[in-house]
C-alpha cells in the first residue's frame, strides 16, 4: 500500500490535508470520503510522489450538496425589505458571484502548476548556462 496526500483547497489556501494509505489514488479518495463525511463541497486533490496528482470534483457522495448561496441572498433580500434605507452592497449587485466557482478554481490550479513548471525550466536553463559558460571562464579553462 502507498501513502497518498489528500488536500482540499479554498481560494488557493489548503483548508484540510490528510495522509491516507491505499492501493490507488481512487481508493484513497473513496476511503477519505467514507471516513470524513460531511466534507466541504470543494475539489479534492490526491497527491503522491513528486509529480503524481489526481483531482476529484464534487459531489463526493450521494446527497452531497453545496450550501446554497441563493438561500443567503434571499435572506438578505428579506432584510432589505424590512429596512428600505439600506443600499445593496457590491457583492449583492455582482451577477457573476459564485458562477462556476469550482471550474474557475480548477483552471487556476492548472495555471499555477504550469507556471511552476516554467519556473523550474527557466532555473535549469540558467544553471546549464552558468555551468557551460561562466564556470569555465572563472576557473581558467
Amino acid at each position: 500500500m502507498e501513502k497518498y496526500q489528500i488536500t482540499i483547497r479554498d481560494k488557493g489556501e489548503t483548508i484540510h490535508s490528510e495522509e491516507i494509505e491505499a492501493k490507488s489514488p481512487k481508493a484513497a479518495y473513496e476511503k477519505y470520503v467514507a471516513l470524513n463525511k460531511p466534507i466541504p463541497f470543494k475539489r479534492i486533490s490526491v497527491n503522491w510522489g513528486m509529480f503524481g496528482a489526481d483531482g476529484f470534483d464534487p459531489p463526493h457522495y450521494e446527497g452531497h450538496v453545496e450550501e446554497s448561496q441563493n438561500d443567503v441572498s434571499s435572506e438578505t433580500k428579506k432584510k432589505d425589505t424590512n429596512s428600505p434605507s439600506r443600499s445593496p452592497s457590491s457583492a449583492e449587485l455582482n451577477p457573476l458571484k459564485g458562477f462556476e466557482h469550482e471550474e474557475i478554481e480548477h483552471k487556476l490550479d492548472k495555471i499555477y502548476i504550469v507556471m511552476d513548471h516554467i519556473r523550474w525550466i527557466g532555473l535549469s536553463i540558467g544553471c546549464m548556462f552558468a555551468i557551460t559558460f561562466i564556470v569555465p571562464q572563472c576557473t581558467g579553462g
